[in-house]
């Protein structure tokens, strides 16, 4: 289980921007510190100035669940965003022998960070999908972004894997849990306590944060994004009702769409100084669809 954990099966980037009629560019980012190098995509658009970067979760790669992430991105460029689409390390196609589901993708996505910032003077936005949304708030948090989406993301990776181990197993807690947990660090010089977004949101005090949650979601309860929001000093929340895990665009795509340009358009408009209570709250009863 802890091989397993470690070293899941890879998805295969079947579809392509082309296939939504969008422009594109193959390019090759590397990983900050150890230059693994991540395959993805650059989506420009026309005459716009800032940039949405898009972090997959675990086992996934740059195009999601069911490929939604590409008619997602092509919403976004709609709206006036250049976009990047990229593959975590030992995912899609970029290169890496191992997954830490948060602790060695932050180097991951800090070079798409770079690069991004290397070409483009305009704000960045980071936009994760459950270990890509944990990636997202960890990585933020050492290299400052404008603003983030964290669509279905976990609170703690060592908390929520002793909750859920034993499900996905059907083995007792004890010893079974306790024993995996302590083979990872060997299997990959990581461990998941330090794995934990939670911790990361001070840090995260100036920056805006977009929390986004399916109710119906049996992965990760909307519970940790509950967590997250109530400890964030600049974040909103959205619960979609009855979405599943990474469900909540596939549900209302227009609607998810236009909460999130709204929420990115508001972020722009705000002085570089703003204050931790620049984002006015949601309304009562504006967190559902």
């Amino acid at each position: 289980m802890a091989h397993r954990l470690t070293h899941p099966a890879r998805r295969s980037v079947d579809v392509a921007p082309s296939d939504h009629g969008l422009q594109w560019e193959n390019v090759t980012f590397f990983s900050y510190t150890d230059d693994i190098p991540l395959q993805g995509w650059y989506i420009p658009c026309q005459g716009a100035n800032s940039t949405v970067i898009m972090a997959h979760g675990y086992r996934m790669n740059r195009t999601e669940r069911s490929g939604f992430a590409l008619q997602y991105a092509k919403d976004l460029v709609a709206s006036g965003h250049n976009v990047v689409m990229f593959d975590f390390r030992n995912s899609g196609e970029s290169q890496g022998a191992v997954s830490t589901v948060g602790h060695y993708e932050q180097r991951d996505l800090h070079g798409v960070i770079a690069w991004v910032k290397d070409r483009h003077r305009g704000p960045v936005f980071l936009h994760g999908f459950s270990m890509g949304a944990a990636t997202c708030l960890l990585t933020a948090a050492k290299e400052p972004v404008s603003a983030i989406i964290a669509d279905s993301p976990f609170d703690n990776l060592n908390t929520y894997l002793v909750e859920n181990l034993p499900r996905w197993s059907k083995f007792p807690s004890f010893p079974f849990t306790w024993l995996v947990l302590q083979l990872i660090p060997f299997l990959v010089k990581a461990s998941p306590e330090q794995v934990v977004p939670l911790h990361a949101l001070p840090a995260l005090a100036d920056t805006p944060i977009l929390f986004i949650h399916g109710m119906g979601d049996k992965r990760i309860p909307w519970q940790h994004s509950q967590r997250m929001y109530e400890r964030s000093s600049n974040s909103e929340l959205w619960l979609v009702p009855d979405a599943d895990h990474c469900g909540s665009y596939v549900a209302d795509p227009d609607a998810y769409t236009g909460r999130v340009t709204k929420f990115l358009n508001r972020t722009l408009q705000l002085s570089p100084k703003g204050n931790a209570n620049s984002l006015a709250p949601i309304a009562e009863g504006e967190h559902a669809l």
